[in-house]
């Protein structure tokens, strides 16, 4: 008996090993990391996903025919299990791996059982709404998200997906905004426009969101930096905390690693899922990569009008600049070479701007220019190859960029030119393109200056007193302080992602002391060379 019973033990040991075996076999095949507690297992096909999942069948014709996708990708594989969990969800994943559908498929299944049995339960038929909201940067973004929901949910009777686009200034405009909030399953929206209506004096001021059961921030690296007046982290504090759902899940997802995010939500949030898709600080396999070097800015617009009479240029185009003025100077270089180009910029008007990518879109506009306004999420999946005119200052944005293009298995080319001036930011965009296994020329990183551009201070410099080493320990003290209250007043205000900017400001902080130490030996030595000479 005793033998029989450790060979039933001994047999079920190893089929749960080979399983666990195959799981970490398919998650591997399809570059998939996963950190968390329980993580269920990824569907590899659509079929297996929906009876597994018990998701409306519904939705399976829409994501194969209106959609037009056959197979899920690995994002949707790993998430779509996950969020059917209604667990909070961290998720990284290359620029057009099918991030949006990897939400809001599980997320409209989710809300539409969830609002079915409520309709069931509830004798006067009466539905909590909105149940789910998606925060994004852009309202390009946010109406994209929108087209996609709402091709989704056809079939779903009553399922109403909105996007808050009512002028909020005024009587009129500020019912219609609400009418749109409180008539939405799924309520897509930027935080500047939904904050106004849940900010003292606003018509939601008093009832707030508490009816969202799921809420997503897409692009989420974006919309949490705390830098500069384009940062969104009091505007999504003042949205988060009015949140108060007992139960409520949180889903964060982008194509490139923020720290402080990552911290922040490894530190509060509970049954935490983070998953990952490829490479970090990587691009997709789909693109090509290449470096142009021009000599000046005028050898720029030389290239680009040589890549035009070679025919070396591929449409659709999408050619990326810093700024406004820039985008306009470039159209104008490009029609003078004859070519059917326009502009898309944060200075045109909205529907300006949609008409343009309409367009664009339709194959009957086949060059675009404009600034980071189109880098991140924007899916343009027939893009041949971008132009980084201007060279990015960070690996973040060139991987957005550069991802317009090779999307939904498409090959794509990318094409950066660079100059002399460039040189400081060619770093990032080398590390990108050494971990997405495109070929670099070693001779490049000789080119780079160096990470200090200061010299070390000779050793008698270096010497310091007692006073001086304990005003700099007091010094860190004291930013260390700085950083903890205004964490605990972040804490105290309500902001659900008020740690995130704790975490950015300590970082500042030190970062601004060891300036401070810096300058202060600076200007001793600067002192003591002068003392030398004259004497």
């Amino acid at each position: 008996m005793k033998n029989k019973t450790y060979s039933k033990l001994s047999t079920t040991a190893n089929a749960t090993s080979s399983s666990m075996s195959a799981i970490e076999g398919l998650r591997k095949r399809h570059y998939i990391r996963v950190v968390g507690d329980e993580i269920p297992q990824p569907e590899e096909n659509f079929d297996s996903m929906f009876s597994s999942l018990g998701l409306p069948t519904k939705l399976l014709h829409n994501i194969t025919v209106r959609l037009q996708y056959q197979e899920p990708t690995p994002i949707q594989m790993q998430c779509v299990p996950v969020l059917m969990q209604s667990r909070n969800v961290l998720a990284y994943a290359p620029t057009g791996s099918g991030k949006s559908l990897a939400y809001l498929l599980p997320i409209v299944a989710k809300t539409w059982i969830d609002q079915s049995n409520l309709v069931a339960d509830n004798a006067s038929g009466a539905r909590n709404k909105p149940a789910a909201l998606v925060l994004l940067p852009t309202v390009d973004l946010a109406k994209q998200v929108v087209h996609s929901a709402k091709q989704l949910v056809q079939g779903l009777p009553d399922y109403r997906v909105r996007l808050l686009t009512s002028d909020i200034d005024g009587d009129s405009g500020q019912t219609a905004a609400v009418e749109q909030v409180r008539s939405a399953d799924m309520l897509v929206s930027t935080p500047q426009r939904l904050v106004h209506l849940l900010t003292a004096g606003g018509p939601l001021q008093a009832e707030g969101l508490d009816s969202v059961r799921y809420l997503v921030l897409d692009e989420a690296d974006r919309l949490l930096r705390d830098e500069g007046p384009r940062g969104f982290a009091d505007q999504l504090g003042a949205i988060c905390s009015r949140c108060g759902h007992p139960q409520l899940s949180r889903a964060l997802l982008s194509a490139t690693a923020h720290p402080a995010v990552e911290q922040f939500c490894r530190e509060n949030f509970d049954r935490l899922a983070i998953v990952r898709v490829g490479p970090k600080q990587a691009a997709t396999n789909t693109i090509d990569q290449k470096l142009v070097f021009c000599s000046n800015e005028a050898g720029k617009a030389h290239e680009i009008k040589t890549m035009f009479a070679r025919g070396d240029l591929q449409y659709p185009l999408l050619i990326f600049v810093h700024t406004r003025q820039r985008a306009s100077e470039l159209c104008q270089l490009l029609r003078d070479q004859g070519l059917q180009v326009d502009s898309v910029t944060a200075g045109r008007p909205q529907e300006t701007r949609d008409k343009l990518l309409r367009k664009f879109r339709e194959g009957r506009l086949p060059a675009l220019v404009s600034t980071d306004l189109m880098a991140r999420g924007m899916d343009f999946p027939s893009v041949a190859m971008v132009i980084n005119y201007d060279l990015p200052t960070a690996s973040r944005e060139y991987i957005h960029r550069i991802g317009r293009c090779g999307r939904a298995g498409r090959r794509g080319l990318a094409v950066s030119l660079w100059e002399k001036r460039d040189l400081p930011n060619l770093r990032p965009v080398l590390a990108v393109m050494k971990n997405s296994g495109c070929q670099v020329n070693p001779d490049l990183y000789a080119l780079l200056p160096s990470n200090s551009n200061r010299r070390r201070p000779p050793r008698q410099q270096q010497q310091q007193s007692g006073n001086k080493q304990a005003k700099h320990k007091k010094q860190s003290e004291q930013a260390q302080e700085s950083a903890r209250s205004k964490a605990e007043q972040a804490a105290g205000r309500g902001h659900v992602f008020g740690g995130v900017r704790a975490v950015n400001r300590k970082r500042r902080d030190v970062r601004d002391a060891k300036k401070a130490r810096r300058k202060i030996r600076k200007a001793k030595a600067k002192a003591r060379a002068k003392e030398a000479v004259s004497a």
